[in-house]
């Protein structure tokens, strides 16, 4: 199991300004840099951790990557570790249809509105959270009206029910399908589920 924690990205001119400066090398180092780093095609340098965790037992493995937030730290990466592992694991789904989730309070739903005849419409719909990592993620405009359900209440079989009656999804939508949107959406911090709560001590 693999997990990606970015820090920072650079372009690769940037890079090789950078290492011209800590080499001394002068604008020959910079361009000798740049000319190597295009043979690599290389598009981003990427700065950050990489975390190898040896499985304990025999599952599925997984790879995950995100970004730093303002208060990531070894809790938040422990955190994420976790609920990867549980959520790998094909069962996890069936465990997951009880369980009643909470929309974390420093969610975002960003919009974009756009001219289309004459009317400004919305057209893009973005969730953003900065804890526990900085997570940016195209959704459907019914997200909107399903996460103010996520209050602890609901189960996610009964926040399903509540979707196909307000034709979110399709009748036949499996429960499977639905639970496998809803880990990804734990997975990135935006709800808390019963034993993976997020880190108490950075949560704004």
């Amino acid at each position: 199991m693999t997990s990606v924690i970015v820090r920072a990205t650079q372009a690769p001119a940037d890079a090789a300004m950078q290492y011209a400066v800590k080499s001394k090398g002068g604008g020959q180092a910079a361009k000798e840099m740049r000319k190597a780093l295009g043979d690599l095609s290389i598009q981003r340098m990427v700065y950050g951790w990489m975390i190898i965790q040896r499985r304990e037992e025999a599952r599925p493995v997984f790879t995950v990557r995100r970004s730093i937030g303002p208060h990531s730290g070894k809790d938040e990466i422990a955190w994420l570790l976790k609920w990867e592992a549980a959520a790998a694991k094909a069962e996890f789904i069936d465990l997951l249809a009880e369980a009643r989730p909470v929309t974390v309070p420093s969610i975002e739903l960003h919009t974009i509105h756009r001219m289309k005849e004459g009317d400004l419409l919305p057209e893009e719909f973005t969730l953003h959270i900065k804890y526990p990592f900085s997570v940016d993620s195209r959704v459907q405009p019914w997200m909107g009206f399903l996460l103010p359900q996520c209050d602890g209440k609901l189960t996610v079989r009964q926040l399903l029910e509540f979707c196909k009656q307000r034709n979110f999804v399709r009748p036949e939508t499996p429960l499977a399908e639905f639970a496998k949107l809803l880990m990804v959406f734990v997975g990135n911090g935006f709800l808390e589920v019963e034993g993976f709560e997020l880190p108490k001590n950075a949560r704004e």
